[in-house]
């Protein structure tokens, strides 16, 4: 430490004293010469994980129901096997109800698993949490209770919009390769979608925004990951999740009776 610096310190502490007892004697609080600091911080550490999960939780989402679904409806078609369902007793509503219970379950199971295994590999091999942008302190993404949430229910919102859509497409489809081919063009939409969201700015979401499925997932996931969305965006995914999958539940029942499970 120089002299200078010294002389520097003591005025400095001697000018501030003046000042506070004059401050004091007018009738002023001397509070105001505290320096202000202004600290600044972004809304999540993990910014690349951030940016990241909703694409691979959504694309789990839809690559865990493809296959199920493609071999509910239309696989069972093309082995023949639904012409004998349809000439027993069996009603068309239960025969839907056992496919779509089948479907969420197996696709519930696969994302759990999937998403686990994220888990566990960051618990086991903590220098990927460095990759991902938060130096390995926070693998939570500093999620807030409400955030995490609205992040699971938004998760089976999603599970059942895909579960309803897909059974239509199997419905609908003459043999399994068929299906599959429908329902893999649906996997590549998160990773399209993704980059969209990636770059968009979480204040200027628009309730028209989350009225886009898989979009809204996506989306949905980003702000509660976050923390940057309010509940009125929040609840207007999951009541459009809702809406979508009520749709295609009804649009399989109808296909259902018609018998176009069968042909």
């Amino acid at each position: 430490v120089t002299a200078n610096q010294i002389i520097r310190d003591r005025l400095e502490n001697y000018n501030i004293r003046i000042a506070s007892r004059f401050l004091q004697k007018n009738g002023m609080d001397p509070a105001v010469l505290e320096t202000v600091h202004i600290v600044s911080k972004t809304s999540s550490k993990n910014t690349l994980l951030v940016m990241m999960a909703p694409m691979l939780i959504t694309i789990t989402i839809l690559s865990g129901c493809t296959s199920i679904a493609a071999d509910s409806f239309a696989g069972e078609k093309e082995r023949g096997t639904m012409e004998q369902v349809a000439v027993t007793q069996v009603s068309r509503g239960l025969l839907l109800f056992v496919k779509e219970l089948v479907i969420l379950i197996v696709t519930f199971i696969e994302a759990g698993v999937s998403l686990a295994a994220y888990g566990l590999s960051f618990c086991l091999f903590p220098e990927l949490q460095e990759v991902i942008g938060n130096n390995g302190k926070d693998l939570y993404l500093n999620l807030s209770e409400p955030g995490l949430i609205w992040a699971v229910l938004i998760t089976a919102g999603f599970v059942l919009l895909t579960g309803a859509l897909f059974t239509v497409i199997s419905i609908l489809s003459k043999n399994a390769r068929q299906a599959t081919s429908f329902l893999g063009t649906f996997s590549i939409l998160p990773s399209i979608l993704s980059l969209l969201v990636i770059f968009s700015k979480t204040a200027e979401v628009r309730i028209g925004d989350v009225l886009v499925p898989i979009y809204q997932m996506v989306l949905g996931l980003k702000l509660a990951f976050c923390g940057a969305g309010d509940t009125r965006l929040f609840v207007v995914i999951l009541l459009s999740q809702l809406f979508y999958a009520m749709v295609f539940y009804l649009l399989s029942g109808i296909l259902i009776q018609k018998n176009k499970f069968i042909v």
